[in-house]
């Protein structure tokens, strides 16, 4: 008896108690360099400013941002001339989106 009286208290509390207020944070997300669009099938580039606009709609604080570099080395794709310089290429690109919300957005680079 005890003990179901401590869970329905507990219930209560949990009910009435505001919640502690936590930032949300996406941990997968991907730019779309106007480059790395032209390798798959998506007809324009995701900017950060796009990727914080959905954010913004979804009601996330902030995201991690996974390049899309490693694609121009993908086996499963024909080769990329100067795959190197690609890679860099939009390992920087991405670096330099996210640096406009450094606040929101942190990214990871692709090898």
């Amino acid at each position: 008896m005890a003990s179901r009286f401590l869970v329905l208290i507990a219930a209560i509390l949990f009910a009435v108690l505001p919640a502690k207020s936590q930032s949300s944070i996406d941990y997968h997300q991907h730019l779309l360099s106007p480059s790395a669009a032209k390798l798959g099938s998506l007809p324009k580039p995701l900017t950060a400013r796009d990727l914080i606009s959905l954010l913004d709609a979804a009601g996330i604080q902030r995201a991690l941002v996974l390049s899309l570099a490693y694609q121009y080395g993908n086996p499963n794709k024909p080769p990329v001339p100067n795959e190197y310089a690609q890679v860099r290429r939009e390992n920087d690109w991405t670096a330099r989106q996210v640096a406009e919300y450094p606040d929101r957005l942190r990214a990871f680079c692709g090898v």
